[in-house]
């Protein structure tokens, strides 16, 4: 799904109601001597900016027109120029997505497609969780986020699942019947990925956090052998093809 059907997709379902940001830059990071990316990110983020509801990276210098959907728990600090002021940050992409930026451009994608089990823009997963409890606009925010999803995914035929142990069961079940419903319904070929060749103790597939040593010593392998490891649904879980 190109930049332009991204936005007309949601515009649909939130009444023409979101724009795509400025650029996000990330000069810090991008042009360090070990890392040099040519990368474009836009995101879609609500009026009050406590909300984003994707994230979308280019990679102008890769060829083909291969995208990846990917699937994380929730955004972080990620914003563009123009809200600098705003969110009183610099424009950049939090370690997440740099960890993907890193994994998508290895493996020879045109862009990625950043999608978040929910909207709530928070770096700590223990306050989102505790905000998503807490706040009346959560279910709201969260129904035009789920909408969203079930159309990106519909029209994906890449997805990394990469949203971890710490989604709330109720709400990972709820994507998790979404991923089902689409991969059974689709008369094409859609392919689930995992970057590790090991799930998590709860039996999912894990985040792109590299806190644990362990995602950590996976995900420098999936690196260094350019590749994703695929998943299948058995028994109403993801085990591992």
């Amino acid at each position: 799904m190109n930049k332009d059907n991204i936005l007309k997709a949601i515009n649909k379902l939130g009444k023409g109601s979101f724009k795509w940001s400025k650029p996000i830059t990330d000069e810090e990071y991008l042009n360090t001597k070990k890392n040099i990316y040519n990368v474009n990110g836009y995101g879609i983020y609500d009026s009050t900016l406590e909300n984003r509801y994707c994230l979308l990276i280019e990679f102008p210098n890769n060829s083909g027109n291969k995208s990846l959907t990917t699937l994380l728990m929730n955004p972080s600090n990620t914003f563009p120029d123009d809200v600098i002021n705003k969110k009183n940050v610099k424009s950049r992409f939090d370690q997440t997505i740099r960890n993907l930026i890193v994994l998508a451009n290895a493996l020879g994608y045109k862009q990625a497609i950043v999608l978040n089990t929910f909207s709530y823009i928070e770096g700590n997963s223990k306050e989102a969780n505790e905000y998503c409890k807490s706040d009346k606009s959560f279910k709201k925010n969260n129904e035009l986020n789920s909408q969203f999803i079930k159309q990106i995914l519909i029209s994906s035929s890449d997805i990394l699942v990469a949203c971890g142990d710490n989604v709330k069961t109720d709400l990972y079940s709820k994507y998790f019947d979404i991923i089902k419903e689409i991969t059974n319904n689709r008369k094409d070929k859609i392919t689930l990925y995992t970057y590790t060749k090991e799930l998590t103790s709860k039996k999912r597939p894990r985040h792109l956090s590299l806190q644990a040593p362990q995602n950590r010593i996976l995900y420098n392998n999936a690196i260094e052998n350019k590749k994703l490891y695929e998943l299948i649904i058995v028994d109403n879980c993801f085990k591992l093809k």
